[in-house]
């Protein structure tokens, strides 16, 4: 199992690496990436994440389970675009945190 995950995430890292991304932090089985933070880049934030996440489902499509050979991984993508704010909320473990705004 670790060697899987560590496999998918290792893909993952690579794949945003090669964009104006960032990714914000791993939820359950869901990794939260964002564009335009904490960097703004003007206009480009919804072509970089687009082009990102058409080269995720292209990745995961030929990525196979080292324990399961014959199948592969189902991937879901969802795509936001709209005013968010982030911040370090803690302080004895303080963690990035991005939260999406409804206006």
């Amino acid at each position: 199992m670790v060697e899987f995950l560590n496999a998918q995430y290792r893909m993952t890292d690579a794949i945003v690496e090669k964009y104006d991304a960032y990714k914000v932090e791993t939820i359950g089985d869901a990794d939260l990436i964002a564009s335009g933070i904490p960097t703004p880049n003007g206009t480009k934030h919804a072509t970089e994440i687009a082009k990102l996440s058409i080269d995720m489902m292209k990745a995961f499509t030929g990525f196979r389970l080292p324990h399961r050979p014959s199948e592969s991984l189902q991937v879901r993508i969802g795509l936001h675009s709209g005013h968010c704010m982030a911040g370090i909320v803690g302080t004895k473990i303080p963690k990035y945190c991005l939260y999406v705004t409804d206006e």
